[in-house]
């Protein structure tokens, strides 16, 4: 149990462990592709946010727009 939280009513406290998910570039098969971060995110004038993010690939360079950010942290119940 975690030391120094109080659960409140109907909150159940559990134990998670983390891990890393990454994406195998489909490319080279042999890098991974990771998000650019210094790109700016445009959202259009209506207030919607891109579905897809734009990675590139750390072995062969090549560019691919994904739906999530890679690498990122998964958590897995105990």
């Amino acid at each position: 149990m975690m030391a120094g939280y109080n659960p409140k009513e109907n909150e159940v406290i559990f134990d998670v462990r983390p891990i890393g998910i990454a994406y195998k570039c489909e490319y080279c098969h042999e890098g991974e592709q990771e998000l650019i971060k210094d790109k700016p995110i445009v959202v259009e004038s209506g207030g919607s946010i891109p579905k897809l993010r734009e990675h590139k690939c750390n072995k062969c360079g090549k560019t691919m727009m994904l739906p999530k950010a890679y690498p990122y942290i998964e958590w897995i119940r105990e």
